[in-house]
């Protein structure tokens, strides 16, 4: 018996169901199989095989399906090319999207906007400028405020300031800036990304209604600017307004914080985000508030942090790494890169940044260059300037100039950062000539010289002596307004002409710096000790201090040498016991060598001995022969023998302690003991050059 009309419809309609559900249930490759052998189906089909190919995320799939879909001529079918093109979008499949949407007669303005956000999104937001304004100047397609929105995004990652602007005139004469939150909210963000505050702040205060996105945005803006203060104000005004604060909020306070040193703001931040009860062990604030105590140097809180997090991404791990590279805990930052590693987070290019700054500071070559190989492979030297100067940092603070320069010449477009590594790279190396030689290059290429560039030339001037060229740099960095902006520029040209033995200028130059801090001091007290004004220093020196100004190291390294020169005992010894009980400062080498070498050129041997005794640091062959010196010159055999002892455990080839010796026992009357010393050395002598293979050679 045949089946009715109705009945007919009814069967047909279930074979449909169960043609969807077996689309649903079979393998997706086994399906892709059967549509490719039977081409004859339905649209809907066809849309219910691409949605399950981006369910599962089979880019293969989706993509033998598209040739298929070209083949049959089904690539210009408007409906189903518009819903391909955010679908292809969604999977990554950028060219293909392009593709199908380039072939639609009809094209529509949501696959239009999407293709332009996944440009942007891909780090391509040139290609999608070109593709809104390609589209646009055809007329086929009139852009919606989700549209402007996206090419204003791309507008943003370029600091398109130009675009940008047209865009924001555009979306000002049709009404959307002021009724259509999301655009206002696009343009702010367009003019803070570019650095153009003061724009983006008159396009907010003129906005209608904002919300906490606008702040947001604003705020943003202004701390990456370096205007700390400002995003803090702009937060806080936002909460007096009655807007609460979300997690964007707090991740430009907590930045804002970290950037500014505002430890106090940043905990009382920390403390509200837990009180709140926002996601604190999540990526995105949990990163903030480790990238906070890290900048501020309170890295066992940042390490307690970063260890509660439920993820640790590579944003978390850069921002311990670091915290430990900046507060010169170079190994410890380096264990974070490895074992981050180790767990499977890749670095990004500030991690290598981070870690080749590690490197450098510990001087750890080895590590560098195996960085430098993971750099290689990654393909990021060529267009990553920050990582490339950070690799000829690395090589240049490890000496390596040839290498920093190799790395140098393959940087693409070398910038104002690359040119500093490498001009601060020669001049800490001592040569100041090639320094000048690289900044020469540097003009010749049209980078305009900032503050930090004009202090490493200026310490190659002192170092050089070079007094011409230091005044010249002095000249210009005064009508371009630096020094007045600029105190580590102002610090240098102290430190110059102080160097060069112009104290008048350095007196001139330090009197008239608006701040000055416990290294500008130090550069005039450095000044006035090496011209032999050892008076004039330490005055300088009691002035500081009588302004509050705390000495450090270097500080108290210049005073106690100016005092060893001049024989100032008590001074000297006055200013040891300052540096270590008032200022709980711990003494180096240096300065242990310089009280040493005071006590025992005005006979205080046994306070020698004693403070030698003491040092919490090895004590290495200069120490014992200042000593030894200090004992010929007073005579004393006792101290003689037991520094001389102690010279021979170091190395029993010392030909300056034999010497020296064998003058003790001489001076004091003792020529049969100088004789034995004498006869001594020339037996080690002997047994040096069989050990290095010569010949003995007899006297």
């Amino acid at each position: 018996m045949g089946l009715s009309g109705s009945e007919v419809t009814v069967k047909n309609e279930e074979n449909k169901i169960l043609a969807v559900n077996s689309i649903e249930t079979l393998r997706l490759e086994a399906v892709v199989n059967t549509l490719e052998s039977e081409p004859l189906v339905s649209i809907q089909e066809l849309i219910q095989v691409l949605g399950r190919c981006q369910r599962e995320r089979s880019v293969p799939c989706a993509r033998r399906l598209f040739s298929h879909l070209c083949q049959w001529g089904l690539d210009t079918c408007d409906p189903l090319g518009n819903f391909l093109v955010p679908m292809l979008v969604e999977m990554d499949c950028i060219h293909e999207a392009q593709k199908f949407f380039d072939k639609l007669d009809r094209q529509n303005e949501y696959s239009w906007t999407c293709l332009i956000n996944a440009y942007t999104k891909s780090g391509q937001p040139q290609h999608a400028i070109e593709l809104f304004e390609n589209v646009l100047n055809d007329g086929t397609v009139q852009p919606t405020g989700y549209t402007y929105v996206a090419v204003l995004k791309a507008c943003s990652e370029l600091k398109d300031v130009k675009r940008g602007s047209e865009i924001h005139k555009v979306v000002a004469s049709t009404g959307l800036l002021v009724n259509d939150l999301y655009v206002g909210n696009a343009v702010v963000d367009m003019y803070a990304k570019s650095g153009c505050l003061a724009q983006a702040q008159g396009v907010f205060d003129a906005l209608p209604v904002r919300d906490v996105v606008t702040w947001n945005v604003l705020a943003s803006g202004y701390y990456q600017s370096g205007q700390n203060g400002e995003a803090l104000s702009c937060l806080e005004q936002m909460e007096v307004q009655g807007i609460s604060a979300d997690a964007i909020s707090y991740v430009s306070k907590l930045k804002a914080c970290a950037n500014s040193g505002a430890i106090d703001l940043g905990q009382l931040a920390h403390a509200e985000i837990i009180m709140k009860g926002l996601p604190i062990k999540g990526p995105l604030l949990g990163s903030a508030v480790v990238d906070l105590y890290a900048k501020c140097g309170l890295l066992q809180e940042a390490q307690e942090v970063f260890n509660a997090l439920l993820v640790k991404d590579v944003i978390a791990w850069t921002a311990l790494i670091s915290g430990y590279a900046e507060h010169e805990q170079g190994e410890e930052a380096l264990k974070c890169f490895e074992q981050m590693q180790a767990l499977g987070v890749n670095p990004n290019a500030v991690t290598f940044v981070c870690s080749l700054k590690a490197c450098a500071s510990i001087g750890a070559l080895d590590k560098g260059q195996k960085v430098h190989a993971q750099i290689d492979k990654e393909g990021l030297l060529k267009w990553h300037v920050l990582v490339g100067s950070a690799l000829v940092a690395m090589y240049a603070k490890c000496g390596q100039l040839t290498k920093a320069q190799k790395v140098f010449d393959k940087i693409q477009v070398p910038d104002i950062v690359s040119w500093t590594a490498l001009i601060a790279g020669y001049v800490e190396q001592g040569n100041n000539e090639e320094a000048f030689k690289r900044f020469d290059q540097m003009l010749k290429r049209g980078i305009v010289p900032d503050a930090v560039v004009y202090t490493c030339v200026l310490k190659a001037c002192g170092g050089l002596g070079a007094i011409d060229r230091g005044r010249e740099m002095h000249a210009f960095v005064e009508k371009c307004g630096l020094t007045v902006k600029d105190r580590l520029l102002g610090n240098a040209l102290v430190d110059f002409y102080a160097k060069c033995g112009l104290l008048l200028d350095a007196q001139f130059m330090f009197d008239n710096l608006s701040a000055r801090n416990v290294v500008t001091w130090t550069a005039l007290i450095a000044g006035y000790a090496q011209s032999g004004h050892i008076m004039m220093a330490l005055q300088t020196f009691e002035t500081m201090m009588e302004e509050g100004v705390k000495p450090n190291l270097i500080t108290f390294v210049t005073v106690i040498n100016a005092c060893c020169h001049a024989g100032l005992i008590e001074k000297g010894e006055e200013y040891f016991k300052d540096m270590t009980r008032g200022y709980s400062l711990v003494p180096t080498v240096e300065i242990y060598t310089s009280m040493i070498d005071l006590f025992g050129r005005a006979g205080h041997l046994v306070k020698s001995i004693g403070l030698t005794e003491g040092m919490p640091h090895e004590v290495d062959s200069t120490v014992w022969h200042i000593l030894l010196g200090a004992c010929q010159k007073w005579e004393d055999v006792e101290l003689g023998r037991y520094t001389f002892q102690h010279l021979m455990q170091l190395d029993p080839f010392d030909h300056i302690a034999f010497v020296c010796m064998a003058n003790i026992y001489s001076d004091a009357g003792m020529h049969k003991a100088a004789e034995e010393i004498e006869a001594l050395r020339l037996e080690r002598q002997a047994q040096k050059q069989l050990r290095e293979g010569g010949e003995v050679m007899m006297p």
